[in-house]
């Protein structure tokens, strides 16, 4: 295990195995000063004042929460690096011979044996202040999971949202495409020119999907959760292809063949790459799809 010196913070290679449940020194190979280093279970925490707390699984410093904040391990055993050696209490020891007796031991009258109220309240203060730590490091990673999944939640939603929009948008796109193929194959047909300018009505609808699905996708967080990323890496890909189906249909150009092999070609990419975002979407998204089915139906044909 790699430990920081508490002086420099040069870093130290320890195998935590070797160190006693006392505690042992190390020096430091920078400055070289000596300091201690010992092995703590979970449950020293709330007492733990002085040092580095170190995690024994990721070897990363510990936070107040429960986890690990960088290997997620729960209740996480420790190590504790600090420069001077830890007062322990000494364990009472009983010199000299032991003797036994079946007669009870009389107390002088008038003496009364009672705890010192100083080392009472102490030791219930000590305690209070345990339990007032602990109760808060609970509260603490409970607040930090439940904001992680609203969050993640959130994220699903707003996802099928824009996924939703997408669909009705390159469907949109794809009609305004054949329809101008149909109108272009008749003109020519005929040996009359065709003019490409798309009716202000058609041109404004586009446009208006357009700004609908770009509302939904700067709803979506950058960067998005972790275990979100390659669902919403695809779903980058497929607003791509969206994109490219918009700016043919609302400005087309060239020849007639050129037209209709690249609304082909957009067709096939477009269903291709909606087949590869829904074999890949997480557990989360995917029930948030399934869900949404009933209320957006033209996702069914995604």
């Amino acid at each position: 295990m790699i430990v920081p010196c508490p002086k420099c913070d040069a870093k130290t290679e320890l195998d935590l195995s070797h160190i006693p449940e006392e505690g042992t020194s190390a020096k430091c190979p920078e400055c070289k000063t000596r300091f201690w280093i010992t092995n703590e279970s979970f449950a020293r925490r709330a007492l733990k004042k002085e040092g580095k707390t170190l995690c024994s699984h990721c070897n990363n410093e510990l936070s107040t929460y429960l986890d690990c904040p960088t290997c997620g391990a729960m209740y996480p055993d420790f190590c504790v690096v600090q420069i001077s050696k830890p007062v322990r209490k000494k364990k009472r020891t009983t010199s000299g011979p032991i003797s036994f007796s079946i007669r009870p031991q009389r107390k002088a009258r008038g003496v009364v044996s009672k705890q010192h109220p100083t080392e009472k309240t102490s030791k219930s203060l000590l305690t209070t202040v345990g339990l007032v730590v602990l109760v808060a490091l609970v509260a603490v990673a409970a607040g930090v999971t439940y904001s992680k999944m609203k969050s993640e939640r959130q994220y699903a939603e707003n996802y099928v949202r824009a996924l939703y929009g997408i669909k009705l948008g390159t469907d949109l796109s794809l009609n305004q495409c054949t329809k101008i193929t149909t109108a272009w194959d008749a003109k020519a047909s005929v040996g009359q020119s065709y003019d490409l300018r798309v009716s202000d009505d058609d041109k404004a609808k586009l446009n208006t999907a357009k700004g609908e699905i770009d509302a939904f996708m700067q709803k979506l967080p950058v960067p998005p959760p972790q275990k979100f990323g390659k669902a919403n890496e695809n779903l980058t890909k497929l607003y791509g292809v969206y994109t490219r189906s918009y700016t043919l249909a609302s400005s087309p150009s060239g020849s007639l063949p050129v037209f209709t092999d690249a609304t082909g070609k957009l067709q096939n990419e477009i269903k291709q790459t909606a087949q590869e975002l829904k074999a890949a979407l997480p557990k989360e998204i995917a029930e948030e799809y399934n869900h949404a089915l009933t209320k957006y139906k033209v996702l069914k044909d995604l």
